[in-house]
């Protein structure tokens, strides 16, 4: 697993990996939000990217400020689908990414 991020920028903790993936491109996989494009706004750049924690043990992976989770062989689909989308040159068509599991919650207030 370790092999693969080393195309990626990620730090390293004793329990999970993290990298940091576009936002736009997280977003699209959910099929209740609307496709956006990146952001073009230089000041913006930061707030573009969300971090993905990979659990080095498990490969389970969680996006804790988008709602999405899943497990090993969805992240490296979806990895390798980025990358190779990356590569493509202007006018050439994209591979579709995969589906993200997103958990959708509601906040219940007992007051």
């Amino acid at each position: 697993m370790v092999f693969f991020f080393q195309a990626l920028e990620y730090s390293e903790s004793h329990a999970c990996l993290k990298v940091k993936l576009p936002r736009h491109l997280l977003l699209r996989s959910d099929p209740l939000s609307p496709p956006r494009p990146p952001p073009s706004d230089w000041s913006a750049l930061d707030s573009a990217f969300a971090g993905v924690f990979v659990n080095k043990t498990t490969g389970g992976f969680v996006c804790p400020e988008m709602a999405i989770s899943g497990d090993w062989k969805t992240l490296q689909s979806f990895l390798l689908t980025w990358h190779r989308n990356r590569a493509t040159k202007k006018g050439e068509a994209q591979e579709e990414y995969p589906a993200l599991k997103v958990r959708h919650t509601t906040v219940v207030h007992n007051c």
